[in-house]
């Protein structure tokens, strides 16, 4: 009687156990390969986002508050009122009162007169005509909470203010107070600060501020340490005053958390510096 037995070498269909526990185990550390690779390209995109974004931001800052500096003056009678009074506009002329023949017999406009490292924290400049008054500093980014603090972290954008002169009667060609563009010239317009912040303390860019630098990158300390303290036109009498005005500007930036979410935590801040003198070569008249 024939029987049917099975060939040698016949094929076997299908997968032993061991096969497959093999080819699972194989594609779970491909697939794990994978996703780690993807995350890291991931990262790295981001890292390359932020450090553009800083990169192109601050010399962007940079550009433009040197590019102001240089055009216009250095404001003493502004920093006289606001370090003195805390405001701008209402008391101008005041700065130019303390002078007699050259020496000043009161408050200088800048610095403690102790400290070669006093600095401020607001740029305030005045056009070459004296009817123009801009004010740089770092105020709130729009995206900020109003009651961030020091312990969950403000963001900070660039913002500018700008005020206008009037000339009252009798017109001389000097204005006689500033007012904001959208004010008229009889009324009595000042910018107040609180905190030693030349703004108003409304939410957000302190009310009047504008903002004039990118979002998506966090102002982490603005600087501007401004040689000499007084008016070198005003304080002619006093050699320690007497060279032209420049403007050191030092700057840290980092990206925004707000905009590129917690990835920025793990990007330090970058600080830049730089140095710009006013082309003006004489004196801004003031009443």
């Amino acid at each position: 009687m024939m029987t049917n037995k099975p060939k040698l070498g016949a094929q076997r269909k299908g997968f032993t156990l061991i096969e497959m526990i093999i080819a699972i185990g194989l594609v779970g550390i491909v697939s794990g390969l994978t996703a780690q690779a993807l995350a890291d390209i991931m990262r790295t995109n981001k890292y390359i986002s932020m450090n553009q974004a800083v990169t192109e931001d601050a010399q962007l800052v940079m550009n433009l508050l040197a590019t102001e500096v240089q055009n216009n003056a250095v404001d003493y009678e502004g920093y006289y009122e606001g370090n003195l009074h805390g405001s701008i506009g209402l008391t101008y002329g005041e700065y130019a009162d303390m002078f007699e023949r050259g020496v000043i017999s009161g408050t200088t406009a800048l610095g403690d007169g102790a400290t070669a490292a006093y600095y401020e924290n607001k740029l305030a400049l005045i056009s070459p005509d004296g009817f123009t008054k801009k004010v740089y500093g770092a105020e709130l980014n729009t995206g900020e909470s109003s009651g961030c603090d020091t312990v969950t972290g403000c963001e900070y954008v660039l913002s500018n203010v700008q005020v206008v002169g009037c000339d009252n009667e009798p017109r001389d060609g000097i204005p006689d107070r500033f007012k904001r563009e959208n004010e008229a010239c009889d009324s009595m317009n000042v910018l107040t600060y609180s905190g030693g912040d030349w703004s108003d303390p409304s939410y957000p860019h302190g009310g009047d501020f504008y903002p004039v630098s990118s979002s998506r990158t966090n102002i982490t300390d603005l600087r501007f340490y401004i040689t000499p303290w007084n008016d070198p036109y005003k304080a002619y009498a006093m050699e320690e005053y007497v060279y032209q005005p420049s403007v050191t500007i030092v700057m840290t930036i980092k990206p925004s958390k707000i905009y590129f979410g917690s990835a920025a935590d793990n990007f330090s801040g970058v600080t830049i510096q730089t140095t710009a003198t006013p082309r003006l070569m004489n004196e801004v008249k003031s009443n």
